[in-house]
């Protein structure tokens, strides 16, 4: 997390095999941690969800024996975290025979409006 809020600029990438399709994302991030956007979406999760945040440390930290390293509930919230990002870019690419497909997309601001302008690229 801390290179996250060192340098809030991101990509995303998210590939669904079977379509074969593959997109990346790109823009900045606000991360939020026990804030009222947090507040919200923690209250609409469904308690057995709850209990993946519900850890000893930090998620990801090792350990020393085998164990799930899970506790009570009353700890979980310090560990949900919700990383938003506000997308600048994206591309898409389409895997397929006879030839792949593939465009970019940027995001345009224009007063209170926005919009996405595209182009195709060479796959």
């Amino acid at each position: 997390m801390t290179h996250i809020q060192e340098n809030p600029r991101v990509f995303w990438t998210f590939y669904d095999p079977r379509k074969q399709v593959q997109l990346r994302l790109w823009g900045d991030v606000q991360v939020h941690q026990q804030n009222t956007v947090t507040e919200e979406l923690w209250r609409s999760l469904p308690d057995f969800s709850k209990k993946d945040y519900a850890t000893f440390t930090a998620p990801g930290s090792l350990l020393d024996e085998l164990s799930t390293g899970q506790l009570a509930d009353a700890k979980a919230y310090e560990f949900f975290t919700v990383i938003e990002t506000k997308v600048a870019g994206w591309e898409w690419l389409q895997l397929g025979r006879p030839q792949h497909r593939r465009a970019t997309f940027s995001r345009v601001d224009s007063g209170d409006r926005v919009h996405w302008e595209g182009q195709w690229l060479v796959p």
